[in-house]
C-alpha cells in the first residue's frame, strides 16, 4: 500500500503586509502485507502518545486534541527517529 498525505496552507500576516504558503508532504510504502503504510501512519502516532502517557512524559490532565503543542511536538519528535518526516516548503506569495 502506498500513503500520501499533503497539506498546502496560505497564511496572512496583515501587521506585516505579508503572505506566504506553506506546504508539507510525506510518502510512504508499506513494507509487506502486514507492515503497511497505513498502518505505520495511523498506529505508530496513537502508540506513541499511549507510550509518553505511561512513561510520565505526557502530563496534561483530561481529553485533547492531538494538535495541542505538548502532544504533537513529542509525537513528531519520535515519529522522525522511524523515519516518518515530512517535507515542508515555505514560499512567500
Amino acid at each position: 500500500d502506498m500513503v500520501i498525505l499533503a497539506h498546502e496552507i496560505v497564511c496572512e500576516y496583515p501587521a506585516k503586509n505579508k503572505k506566504e504558503k506553506i506546504t508539507s508532504t510525506y510518502v510512504d510504502y508499506g513494507d509487506d502485507e502486514i507492515y503497511t503504510a497505513i498502518s505505520k501512519t495511523v498506529g505508530l502516532p496513537a502508540a506513541i502518545a499511549a507510550k509518553l502517557i505511561l512513561t510520565g512524559e505526557l502530563t496534561l490532565k483530561g481529553a485533547y486534541i492531538p494538535t495541542h503543542p505538548v502532544i504533537y511536538t513529542k509525537v513528531l519528535e519520535e515519529l522522525k527517529t522511524v523515519g516518518i518526516n515530512f517535507r515542508e516548503k515555505i514560499e512567500e506569495l
